[in-house]
């Protein structure tokens, strides 16, 4: 059983899914791809939104999901928060993993600088929280200097896209980052039934081979560690 630490399935807040019928046919999926809670992690920009307002539009997406919906995947809220300057001083708190003391934080897509650890420790130490850093994989371009800084944050976990793991460069990462002792959870990051589909049947294929059981099995403990937080 899976749990999905990264999504798109709320109808019409991000560029996710669409309307309720995609987003239905996004939790189907997940069922049929034995993800047992999927959370749902709209992107949130502070320069964009203010945070209660994007809570208001997450609830009323959340509800329109559920309403009728028999999927036996248990739903709950989280965000992917985009890093940006000054964000540690928002009460960041309503965009945390719904029951857990953890953070999605989406890193910048411009190059690493140095403000990007202090923003997260700040929100860290602030909040006395877990941050998890968004499909890390997409980062790996970042200097190797920034690589280091970020993944010496105290706590720091890495979450990975499902379907990444069949690039083998994804999974040299994650070897290095089990090396590391960096936790490493996984996130399908599905907008759509259609370009970016739920793919934890890519996941499930690849880690299956015997070559990967240590690393399913790093990845399992670091998922059971992140739901006791």
């Amino acid at each position: 059983m899976w749990i999905d630490f990264h999504s798109h399935i709320l109808p019409g807040i991000d560029d996710g899914a669409k309307d309720v019928e995609e987003a239905s046919a996004m939790l189907h999926a997940m069922e049929n791809q034995q993800v047992k809670t999927v959370f749902a992690t709209p992107h949130y920009y502070a320069h964009c939104d203010k945070i209660e307002d994007f809570v208001e539009k997450r609830q009323t997406a959340r509800a329109q999901l559920e309403e009728g919906n028999s999927i036996k995947v248990a739903l709950r809220m989280a965000a992917e928060v985009a890093l940006e300057p000054e964000i540690c001083r928002l009460d960041l708190t309503p965009l945390f993993y719904e029951g857990l003391s953890a953070v999605l934080l989406e890193l910048p897509a411009s190059r690493y600088k140095s403000w990007m650890v202090q923003e997260i420790e700040e929100i860290a130490y602030a909040f006395s929280v877990i941050p998890i850093l968004a499909h890390f994989e997409r980062y790996l371009w970042y200097e190797q200097e920034g690589l280091r800084e970020l993944l010496q944050l105290p706590k720091v976990v890495v979450q990975i896209s499902a379907n990444m793991l069949a690039n083998r460069e994804t999974m040299d990462l994650i070897k290095d980052l089990h090396f590391l002792g960096i936790p490493v959870l996984l996130g399908s990051d599905a907008h759509n039934c259609g370009a970016r589909p739920v793919c934890f049947d890519v996941a499930q294929k690849i880690l299956k081979k015997r070559k990967y059981g240590e690393l399913e099995a790093w990845i399992t403990k670091s998922t059971q560690m992140i739901l006791s937080s």
